[in-house]
């Protein structure tokens, strides 16, 4: 090979390894997005839940007074 051919090789290593590494940045940015969106509706779920418990426990005691 040549010195050129070498040098040109490695140009387009470091292209590609730059154009992988934006590539997994910006596949860490989705994660990240995606789990602060999935904290929110975990979050909006289990308020949720806690309130059809509490219905649940005052639809129990209003029944069991019949």
């Amino acid at each position: 090979q040549t010195a050129g051919s070498v040098a040109n090789q490695a140009v387009s290593s470091g292209e590609r390894a730059t154009r992988r590494q934006h590539q997994i940045d910006d596949f860490e940015v989705r994660m990240v997005a995606m789990q602060k969106r999935l904290k929110a509706q975990y979050a909006a779920m289990d308020t949720a839940l806690g309130s059809l418990s509490q219905r649940q426990s005052q639809l129990a005691a209003a029944l069991s007074g019949i």
